[in-house]
């Protein structure tokens, strides 16, 4: 019978993990900024993906606070405004149709009996504006041309339609989950990549 003794000197393991521990703000917030950019493709992507929206205006819309080794984590800003529905545009035509304002009761000449909406991709034909305040596209004295319908049934006063702001429209479930999953993934893969090159470095 033979038996094997090994006796394991720690000091290098407790100086390496030594080592980890004091820079451990440099490793997560080297994690947290490659997953962070990681986090805003996926963002730009799924609500491209989902809405009649350009990842260029998602991208104008996200606003980054870096992490750093004393504040080792990010923060992801929704900046955003809502816009009147018409002026939401793809490859430069509005989402509404048809593009045209009320003109005219001739009967030669009618205004469109409802205007149609396509914000999401899998409405194709558009949700139709309708109900007791219907819609409708008017030019204002100023000259912006928009959506407006009655502030109330019978009133003279109008008010613009607004449109979604992309705060909400990133707030989707399959935005939002796909962005978990994305960043969480790439933090788990940066963390053991940060960790292992300060452990490793002399």
């Amino acid at each position: 019978m033979m038996q094997v003794v090994c006796t394991v000197d720690d000091a290098e393991a407790k100086a390496s993990f030594g080592k980890l521990l004091t820079m451990s703000g440099t490793v997560i917030s080297r994690a947290a900024n490659r997953s962070v950019t990681t986090g805003k493709k996926a963002i730009k992507q799924e609500t491209a993906k989902i809405y009649e929206v350009r990842q260029t205006d998602v991208e104008h819309d996200l606003k980054v606070t870096r992490a750093s080794s004393v504040r080792p984590w990010v923060v992801l800003h929704f900046e955003s405004v809502h816009k009147n529905l018409f002026t939401w545009s793809t490859h430069g035509r509005s989402v509404v149709t048809p593009g045209y304002p009320v003109r005219s009761s001739s009967a030669y000449n009618p205004d469109p009996e409802v205007y149609r909406a396509h914000v999401m991709k899998a409405h194709s034909g558009g949700i139709e504006l309708g109900g007791s305040r219907k819609p409708f596209m008017q030019i204002t004295r100023s000259g912006f041309v928009g959506l407006f319908r009655r502030t109330a049934e019978g009133s003279r006063q109008i008010e613009g339609v607004a449109a979604p702001a992309l705060t909400q429209v990133m707030k989707n479930k399959k935005v939002y989950d796909r962005f978990m999953r994305d960043t969480s993934e790439m933090f788990a893969k940066r963390m053991i990549h940060e960790s292992e090159y300060i452990l490793n470095k002399r």
